[in-house]
């Protein structure tokens, strides 16, 4: 059977419609998402969350043969003029293998190298509901239609929407006003995500996923709407995501990099994305009362032993070690620079489109912090680098330098952007300084995301001294008490010895309080 056939449900020349199996969970994912304990796509040669995250993704060996994806044999159904339409369709129509209407569910089954429209369509057979067939058909007789015999169309399939979805889109429109992007943006961009709901479902979807984790954030247990928990509304933010960025990745695939008719959704999701990420992935070291910093900070032991735990307390959902939320951020860097290196090439298009007002906002911000007078927030980290670089110890005496040139110069970048992101923090007004943040992890070099996996104490400390920065946007939603117990979780792992370069962050944070 061709996969027209597989896709519009006929078979032969019957016309009979097939029916579908129900989905089974698989447990062919790739060997990264089973080590991240997450779920796969299975997309080949590279799953989405390793395509996004930058990582090398293999597969172990199948358990069990492709067949069992095949479909159920057809139900026997009656001949109608409907069905014949459907197989004339299918005989005379080459390019019918595409679905009458986008299907924004992302594909679950094996996807070959290709990366071509048809590809991509094919790897998700499974997923896709029979196409309704198009232009006119002859309805079935009024007697018919009460007879045992009458032709009964196929059942559409499921809503993507439903009504906990509908709840989520109601708190977006009426109590995000000023949580998305930028204070007053989120009609506009509401407006956007309507607009394109075929041809860019996943802004749609990314939508419904921040506002999910808004309800889980700032709603108290006891207030959840539709009798959910914190847990469960983090799932479901979790879960639009997922379908989100499996949609993006798929559609995406066939469009060019530089095309304009989609570079409005296309940036939006990512700047979205990016946000819930980010927010996720601090959360991860969230504490409702953080402790001391000569104690056992966050649950992580000093001395740099790194095999304490972070977390464990809020909406958390368990702790992480140390090691692994850093492998958490990584993650997340990953993300910012893969996901927004998409909408580069529209740059100067995006500039004139009704985004303006909202990328005005760090345009001019940028702007003031090239052109103005840089601040000292980082002058310490630029000293400790050129110690550690240097081969003449604190003493005077030759020894060999802490720090190989490489890791020196990408820790010197990255020290740069990181002073930027100060200087733009500055720039910005009140309600729209928690771009800053983001807008370092976009600028982040691979070089120093390679160091920071090594759990580097420079690099550390200049994840350290953006704690600050995030701390200085605590009253975003998305960021709270995260920048102080980000300092203290890195102040507990490095221990004593690190006391003095850590100075600053941990005074900052227990002055800047209120």
């Amino acid at each position: 059977m061709t996969m027209h056939h597989q896709l519009n449900g006929s078979s032969g020349s019957n016309g009979v419609v097939k029916t579908r199996r129900s989905h089974r969970k698989s447990r062919n994912g790739c060997s990264e998402c089973k080590r991240r304990h997450i779920r796969c796509d299975e997309r080949r040669p590279a799953c989405t969350n390793c395509t996004i995250a930058e990582r090398a993704c293999s597969f172990p060996p199948a358990r069990q043969p492709q067949s069992q994806l095949e479909p159920l044999p057809p139900p026997q159904l009656p001949h109608s003029p409907a069905d014949s339409h459907l197989s004339r369709k299918s005989q005379h129509s080459p390019s019918s293998c595409e679905p009458d209407h986008p299907v924004p569910w992302p594909p679950c089954g094996p996807d070959p190298s290709s990366t071509s429209p048809e590809s991509v369509l094919g790897a998700g057979r499974y997923r896709f509901a029979p196409a309704p067939p198009a232009g006119p058909q002859t309805l079935p007789s009024f007697t018919e239609s009460f007879t045992n015999t009458a032709y009964h169309p196929p059942v559409p399939p499921a809503s993507l929407f439903t009504a906990e979805h509908l709840m989520l889109f109601h708190h977006l429109s009426d109590a995000m006003s000023d949580c998305i992007l930028a204070r007053g943006q989120v009609k506009v961009v509401l407006d956007v995500a309507i607009r394109h709901l075929i041809d860019a479902p996943y802004l749609i979807d990314q939508l419904l996923a921040l506002s999910a984790l808004h309800v889980a954030f700032t709603t108290k247990p006891g207030e959840m709407p539709l009798n959910g928990t914190v847990a469960s509304f983090r799932n479901q933010a979790t879960e639009l995501q997922t379908r989100a960025l499996s949609s993006f990745t798929r559609i995406t695939a066939m469009v060019p990099a530089d095309d304009t008719a989609t570079c409005v959704p296309r940036f939006l999701f990512a700047s979205l994305l990016s946000n819930q990420v980010l927010a996720e992935t601090l959360l991860q070291h969230q504490q409702p009362q953080p402790l001391p910093y000569h104690h056992d900070v966050m649950g992580v032991h000093g001395g740099g032993g790194g095999g304490g735990v972070i977390g464990g307390g809020g909406a958390s959902g368990g702790a992480i070690s140390f090691h692994g939320f850093i492998e958490r951020m990584v993650e997340c860097i990953h993300l910012h620079r893969g996901v927004l290196a998409q909408v580069r090439p529209t740059w100067d298009y995006l500039m004139q489109s009704e985004l303006y007002p909202l990328l005005h906002i760090t345009h001019d911000a940028n702007i003031a912090a090239v052109t103005l007078k840089s601040g000292t927030e980082c002058t310490a980290l630029r000293q400790m680098i050129d110690a550690a670089a240097s081969p003449v110890s604190r003493y005077g005496d030759a020894s060999p330098p802490r720090l190989d040139q490489a890791s020196a110069d990408a820790c010197r970048v990255a020290i740069d952007s990181l002073q930027w992101a100060f200087d733009m923090h500055r720039a910005l007004p009140e309600q729209d300084i928690s771009h800053a943040p983001s807008a370092f992890i976009v600028t982040l070099e691979a070089e120093y995301v390679d160091v920071l996996r090594t759990l580097l104490p420079e690099a550390l400390m200049i994840l350290a001294y953006l704690g600050v920065l995030i701390h200085r946007c605590r009253h975003f939603w998305t960021f709270g008490t995260a920048g102080a117990n980000l300092i203290r979780a890195i102040a507990g792992y490095l221990g004593g010895h690190w006391h003095e370069p850590l100075a600053w962050p941990l005074k900052v944070i227990e002055e800047e309080t209120d």
